[in-house]
């Protein structure tokens, strides 16, 4: 039986559905990786001059955008990389509340660098598919 049009047709519709859907995909999580990164850094900032009122204010702000993005990210990154940010989150509030400069600077650069990780780990390259 050989193949018709509709046939080649229906196969190249489905692989430029995934092409664009995986495009899409990458541009989200390079653009909420970025606006989180640069949320924590702002953290990072207000601790590094000992402001710990703009610290809270700054973790707080962070904190409203990480959640409906984590959500998000939930549907298409493994959970793993997920709970080791959100136990990251957990305790740079901690050290935030007890005021420990020496603790919370650390504690958010590592924030920083799994949150920028997910774009990286997510992007389809051959080092990933091998």
């Amino acid at each position: 039986m050989r193949p018709r049009m509709a046939d080649y047709v229906v196969v190249l519709a489905l692989s430029a559905a995934i092409t664009i859907g995986g495009i899409m995909l990458q541009n989200y999580l390079e653009q909420t990786a970025a606006e989180l990164a640069t949320g924590l850094q702002a953290v990072q900032t207000a601790v590094e001059q000992n402001n710990w009122a703009k610290s809270h204010d700054s973790f707080a702000a962070f904190s409203r955008k990480w959640h409906p993005i984590r959500r998000n990210w939930e549907l298409f990154i493994d959970h793993f990389e997920i709970d080791s940010i959100e136990k990251q989150v957990y305790r740079i509030e901690e050290l935030l509340k007890a005021q420990d400069r020496t603790g919370a600077i650390p504690e958010i650069g590592e924030a920083v660098m799994l949150v920028k990780h997910i774009p990286r780990r997510e992007r389809l390259t051959l080092h990933n598919l091998f």
